[in-house]
């Protein structure tokens, strides 16, 4: 089973970090298995009913358009062409419909969506666009950070205004250890 860092943000953010380097090898997302495994990792966030894992290549294109689109908020730059019409067309590609919900005597009632259409990777497709869009469209988009460790691409939501990296007991350790090394290197 494939490790997938950083699984506590909104969905869209745990796809875009599913490509964690640029090195041959890095992309997590590489076979159709390895589609599933983040799929079931993803449970409490996306209904993963259906034959999902079929489509690996429209996983990565979203996978790609978000990526585009968070490094835009990043840098605050303009988001490249189409990027926006190409998440738009994800989050349409399937109705759905609110339903209620009654899971026992105790629980009471919940709302849920649930897709019209039977094709499982286009729910969670849309499901996933839906999140990305939620999350640049929403409050949380002045959170989302690109980590400043040396080779990493992950994105992360900052907890704190001043957090530069997505993890600091990796890639924080990471730049407190070269600059450590960096300075004993120049007393000598």
């Amino acid at each position: 089973m494939t490790h997938f860092p950083l699984l506590k943000g909104p969905v869209a953010v745990n796809l875009v970090n599913t490509l964690v380097s640029d090195r041959p090898g890095r992309d997590l997302l590489g076979t159709s298995g390895q589609l599933r495994d983040w799929l079931r990792s993803q449970t409490p966030w996306i209904d993963t009913n259906g034959a999902p894992g079929a489509r690996l290549d429209d996983f990565r294109v979203l996978r790609d358009v978000l990526r585009a689109l968070y490094r835009s908020v990043v840098t605050k730059s303009s988001p490249p062409p189409g990027s926006i019409e190409t998440l738009n067309a994800f989050a349409a590609s399937v109705a759905t419909v609110l339903e209620l919900r009654h899971e026992d005597a105790g629980a009471g009632f919940s709302a849920g969506r649930r897709p019209l259409s039977e094709d499982g990777d286009a729910s969670v497709l849309a499901a996933i666009a839906e999140s990305g869009i939620e999350l640049l469209g929403g409050p949380d988009c002045d959170r989302l950070r690109a980590c400043a460790g040396p080779g990493c691409r992950l994105f992360f939501l900052a907890t704190h205004p001043a957090r530069r990296w997505c993890d600091s007991r990796v890639c924080g350790n990471r730049v407190r250890v070269a600059r450590h090394a960096r300075r004993r290197r120049e007393r000598r």
